[in-house]
């Protein structure tokens, strides 16, 4: 059964980053948003953020997490998703 097979590769653990960005508090809900590396190593969230905005996620190195009740301030550190862990 596929959902046995997937469910045994195990869990996809997050890395953590340091924001190259400041986010207001938001509320009720969990974002996971398209970002990629900079020069610096630093996350920095893709311009769109749209459910439309395949051009970013094409250019996102992965995904970062903002959780929900929280402000993200800049050089902070948050968790970050890496496509090629998610992939490996």
């Amino acid at each position: 059964d596929h959902l046995k097979e997937a469910h045994s590769c195990g869990p996809v653990l997050g890395h953590i980053g340091y924001a190259g960005f400041a986010r207001d508090k938001i509320q009720n809900r969990t974002e996971y948003l398209r970002a990629r590396l900079d020069d610096e190593g630093r996350v920095v969230p893709c311009a769109q953020q749209g459910s439309a905005a395949l051009a970013a996620l094409a250019a996102a190195d992965g995904l970062a997490v903002h959780p929900a009740g929280a402000a993200i301030a800049l050089n902070e550190t948050i968790e970050f998703f890496p496509f090629h862990a998610l992939l490996s």
